[in-house]
């Protein structure tokens, strides 16, 4: 988890969650364990399932899980605690330690969730329907609209419209979200596409699952818009679907070309970073190129922290080449020798913005020479 993300996380104790520490922990046999209904989040025999195997094997377990009674047909429904009872039985155990808790539907249902919703490997599926369930719930016991998708989010670690997106997208049907689960349909595109039809979305289903065509969120828009106004037709579908899209521009440097700006034994991430940089700086424009000539003039091999001088030796860079054809022999070997002491140099900053500032006023003194000439002829 990233640290930003962690930073956002409101992590409630357990003591929290449960509601007090007033309960005493049970030991309950697996087989009056059952699973909670609707219960949105996978539970896998993978590899981190045989490390929960393994550590309650050495240490039992650790974290005793959350249940309640069960209304009809006995034992217990689990709040939380599914994979710990899967672990249990392929560990061998008969039971596993539970807090027993008599909550209401919708305290359940916001429990189960928040003890399951920080996991790691979470499919935009379950996002969807634990940030559903739970969205309910709380309105159900009297929490408002917009400040309940927030409340969601800030537990979560998310923004309340990030919590609305998924929210959105458990209208899909089941086929559509495990396109999005397998990354066949954009999250961006499916809550524009959770707004259709079920007998539309049926349609997206048909034509996605047959053609494996990737519908992009401007094409998803217009698919919606169409919808809301009773328009969207199956021929009308599949005629947006079949647009052309826009393809990304990919830019390539030929070595011969790249090895006039850079040194021969400079590593390619690092040509790369250095383009990326100097793009950032001056964007795609004739800018860019300048900055490209600038490499070549100077072997250029400074690192970022130069920032304000390199932008400032740019400048000066482009100045002299817009005066490049009219300058003098002296005047050429002047510009020239300030730029070879800037790119051997290897002092400190104080003393390369001297020379900078050298370069600078030899340009501006030889630009001046040649508007005298200029208007003596």
């Amino acid at each position: 988890m990233s640290r930003s993300i962690a930073g956002k996380i409101k992590l409630n104790s357990f003591a929290d969650i449960v509601g007090g520490d007033d309960t005493a922990v049970t030991e309950v046999p697996l087989s009056d364990l059952h699973e909670f209904k609707n219960h949105p989040f996978r539970v896998l025999d993978d590899e981190k399932m045989e490390e929960t195997v393994e550590s309650i094997r050495k240490n039992c377990v650790l974290m005793p899980g959350i249940v309640r009674p069960r209304l009809d047909g006995g034992g217990y429904e689990i709040i939380a605690g599914h994979r710990r009872k899967r672990a249990c039985e392929l560990a061998g155990l008969a039971t596993m330690p539970v807090l027993i808790k008599n909550y209401t539907d919708d305290e359940a249902t916001v429990t189960m969730v928040d003890t399951n919703i920080q996991r790691e490997d979470i499919l935009p599926s379950e996002k969807a329907h634990a940030y559903r369930m739970k969205f309910d719930a709380m309105k159900h016991q009297g929490s408002g609209g917009g400040r309940t998708v927030e409340s969601i989010g800030e537990a979560a670690g998310e923004s309340g419209k990030t919590v609305q997106r998924y929210i959105w997208l458990s209208n899909l049907s089941d086929t559509l979200l495990g396109f999005v689960d397998e990354k066949k349909l954009p999250i961006r595109s499916g809550v524009e596409i959770s707004y259709l039809t079920d007998k539309e979305q049926g349609w997206i289903e048909e034509i996605v699952g047959s053609t494996g065509v990737v519908i992009t969120p401007a094409q998803a828009e217009k698919i919606k818009g169409y919808s809301q106004s009773k328009e969207l037709t199956k021929a009308l579908l599949n005629e947006i679907l079949a647009e052309e899209k826009p393809k990304p521009r990919k830019i390539t440097f030929k070595g011969e070309k790249l090895s006039k700006y850079f040194p021969e034994d400079m590593p390619v991430e690092e040509i790369e970073e250095k383009i990326k940089y100097f793009k950032k700086l001056y964007g795609p424009s004739s800018s860019f190129r300048i900055c490209l000539q600038a490499l070549h003039y100077t072997q250029f091999q400074r690192t970022v922290e130069l920032n304000n001088m390199i932008s400032y030796y740019l400048r000066s860079l482009k100045n002299f080449r817009h005066i490049l054809s009219d300058l003098n022999e002296d005047e050429f070997e002047k510009i020239l020798k300030s730029i070879n002491s800037i790119s051997q140099n290897e002092n400190e900053f104080s003393q390369q913005k001297l020379l900078f500032i050298k370069l600078y006023k030899n340009i501006e003194l030889a630009k001046a020479n040649i508007l005298q000439r200029k208007s003596i002829q």
